[in-house]
């Protein structure tokens, strides 16, 4: 099952930003969602993501 992201707005998770929180993440498959544009600086603080 694929995601059906449409929206990632600044702001959304507990420290202020969607992703902060997520500090393993390595890999994040954002194909076949309906994004037009992410925030920017958005994932600065994952700095174990090395495949986007």
């Amino acid at each position: 099952m694929e995601n059906q992201i449409r929206v990632v707005e600044p702001g959304v998770g507990v420290d202020g930003v969607a992703f902060d929180d997520i500090k393993e993440l390595e890999r994040l498959r954002l194909n076949q969602n309906q994004l037009h544009m992410l925030p920017e600086l958005l994932f600065q603080n994952n700095q174990a993501l090395g495949r986007l």
